[in-house]
């Protein structure tokens, strides 16, 4: 498998595996408001962008076949990506949260939501 495909899995995989689950949790134990629900989502798309530039750099120290350092290439590409990851995660909330004024409908993790205030 390439580089680029096993960053592909990771950008497939990491959200599904790590950012859905971490909502969902978060939802349970913050306030039931699309605020919260926005804020989480939003924490989640970091966290999930985090998540993935952690498992490359240990999928690079497995398998990395350059002269190059893993430590070198963890610290440069977990730093870079955490910079990614707080532009994802603000850009992730004000969209869930727009899309929770407008059509609250297409976010599923929203509808305990619109349920209560149906």
């Amino acid at each position: 498998m390439t580089a680029l495909g096993v960053n592909a899995v990771n950008m497939a995989l990491i959200p599904a595996v790590v950012g859905y689950p971490l909502i969902l949790g978060l939802r349970k134990v913050l306030p039931k408001t699309k605020l919260w629900v926005a804020i989480a989502c939003g924490l989640a798309g970091f966290v999930s962008v985090t998540a993935g530039s952690v498992l490359y750099s240990l999928e690079y120290a497995v398998g990395g076949a350059t002269a190059v350092p893993p430590v070198t290439v963890a610290v440069t590409t977990i730093g870079t990506y955490t910079v990614i990851a707080v532009f994802e995660g603000l850009v992730t909330g004000l969209i869930v949260a727009a899309l929770l004024r407008l059509r609250p409908d297409l976010v599923r993790v929203g509808r305990h939501l619109t349920r209560a205030s149906a």
